[in-house]
């Protein structure tokens, strides 16, 4: 009897055991209770946006830690941090590994998960080239989402649209009844020239068929594509051929040029070596038509001129007297 008693008492001490530690674990788990270091933030929000403690934290979608405490300060000012107005600041638990891919001009977000609406903090790291984030600064953060900051933003404008509204309502009636008359202008326009527009379209589409009919003749008229690829070759061909014939023409032309310039040299060498035998001829003229001289004497003198001419006759009449020497 008495092993019987002891066997229930140690079955239900082990159960009662068993429940412990069951119990442990969950409150372990649940508690978000571990042994492992934790790095923390503030972080300064205009608007909880019911953000609760306990709430995620996530860098780039991936859990690095949970909100630890949630406090409002009203708009009280924080001297020490050289806060001028400070409404919530919220305390970040993450590890110390996340801690250090933040930098200084990270960013944090208060944003919504799931369809339910659950609040949880996204941290944007910054960028690579700053320096790390200083766990002693506070940062501010941007509550985001949520339908009613987007009523609260919205509602200005609203109001602002409906003063608008109110202040130029003749106005805006007096446009909309000469936009109604331009409507109807228009369409009493077109009722009249549909026929000219119908026309028009006609002409339009009968020079489309006209111009599909062109190309389609230059189409068979050129031939296929490899006739068409061989012109095409030929205009190549002849294309290098101009300009090598250009180049030769250039050489050439370039040869000519230097033909003219030495012929240009050439005719003024050879101009003044004519104006300087025109001079020797001008000057042996004026000699001769000098009377002082023997040929001026014979020009001039008409008693030596027709003893010359009658010299001359009688050699003709009597030539052996040249044989003589008489």
């Amino acid at each position: 009897m008495q092993e019987s008693n002891r066997s229930m008492e140690i079955k239900v001490g082990g159960l009662i055991l068993v429940s412990a530690i069951i119990i442990g674990v969950l409150v372990f788990l649940l508690g978000d209770l571990s042994c492992g270091k934790y790095a923390y933030l503030y972080v300064d929000f205009k608007d909880s946006s019911n953000l609760k403690t306990g709430a995620l934290v996530k860098i780039s979608g991936v859990s690095v830690g949970k909100v630890d405490r949630v406090e409002l300060w009203g708009g009280n000012p924080d001297p020490e941090h050289n806060k001028e107005r400070v409404f919530v600041r919220v305390r970040l638990k993450v590890s110390p590994k996340a801690l250090g891919m933040l930098h200084e001009d990270a960013k944090f977000y208060i944003s919504t998960l799931g369809a339910l609406g659950e609040k949880y903090v996204e941290i944007e790291p910054g960028s690579q080239d700053k320096p790390l984030l200083d766990p002693a600064h506070i940062p501010d953060g941007v509550a985001m989402g949520g339908f009613e900051s987007i009523g609260q933003e919205v509602a200005p404008l609203l109001r602002e649209i409906s003063a608008i509204v109110k202040e130029n309502r003749d106005d805006i009636r007096d446009m909309v009844k000469k936009t109604k008359d331009l409507v109807s202008h228009a369409d009493e326009l077109l009722s009249k020239k549909r026929e000219e527009i119908e026309t028009a379209i006609t002409s339009v589409a009968s020079a489309a068929k006209k111009i599909d009919l062109v190309a389609t003749t230059v189409a068979n008229g050129i031939g296929d594509e490899k006739a068409l690829r061989g012109i095409m070759s030929d205009v190549a061909t002849i294309t290098r051929q101009l300009k090598e014939t250009s180049q030769k023409l250039d050489s050439t032309l370039g040869d000519a040029r230097g033909l003219i310039a030495q012929s240009k040299e050439a005719i003024t060498e050879g101009k003044t070596k004519v104006f300087s035998l025109f001079g020797q001829v001008e000057r042996i003229l004026e000699r001769a038509q000098d009377p002082k001289g023997t040929i001026g004497a014979l020009l001039n003198d008409k008693e030596i001129y027709d003893d010359l001419i009658e010299f001359i006759k009688d050699i003709k009449r009597h030539p052996w007297k040249l044989l003589r020497g008489k």
